[in-house]
């Protein structure tokens, strides 16, 4: 297990609060294309019942990749983060987020296990507003796998995107007389037909 096991348990508190704005809530729902009136006019939010905006569902997103980042950021958990892929997660929901919230988050280590040669890890994360109320909580499994290139990533700088192949860097390159090893990805081989 390349895992260390000792994260087990652990709590993370993300170290500021994250202030919901109305605009910020607006951007997203039309990023997202949430037309829901209660995200976008304040009017719309009071007739519904609400004092402020409210955000759509998946804006809570924005802060969860935050308090995760942060969380690996600054805890050697045994593996690099690049080779972590989220295969589970679950919501709940103990009220709509809306513009006004002061929201601070925590990430508790519920488990960590070994199956099938991958580290399981699996975390309860939570937001409650500024008066210490549980707005909503997740459940969220992370798999690890250390050394094994199949799942490796790397940039390919040809077309911009991360790609799931090793990158072989050629130091004779263009670019290597600057000093700069330049990144080759690895050409599939063609396959002919027999005549």
């Amino acid at each position: 297990m390349a895992l260390k096991i000792d994260i087990q348990g652990m709590v993370w508190r993300y170290p500021e609060p994250y202030i919901v704005g109305h605009e910020q809530i607006r951007q997203y729902a039309n990023a997202v294309k949430a037309y829901d009136p209660t995200s976008h006019s304040l009017e719309a939010a009071k007739a519904a019942g609400h004092d402020a905006l409210i955000a759509p569902p998946t804006f809570m997103s924005i802060f969860a990749v935050m308090i995760q980042r942060h969380f690996f950021q600054h805890n050697d958990v045994g593996f690099e983060t690049l080779q972590i892929v989220q295969v589970d997660q679950k919501f709940k929901f103990h009220r709509p987020i809306k513009a006004g919230d002061a929201l601070i988050g925590t990430l508790y280590v519920l488990s960590v296990d070994e199956r099938f040669g991958a580290d399981i890890v699996t975390t309860r994360n939570t937001l409650v507003d500024q008066h210490d109320e549980l707005v909503m909580e997740s459940f969220t499994t992370l798999m690890g796998h250390e050394g094994d290139n199949s799942i490796s990533a790397g940039w390919d700088p040809k077309t911009g995107q991360v790609t799931r192949k090793p990158v072989v860097h050629d130091e004779s390159a263009d670019g290597a007389e600057n000093g700069e090893a330049a990144a080759q990805l690895d050409e599939p081989e063609s396959i002919r037909a027999a005549d």
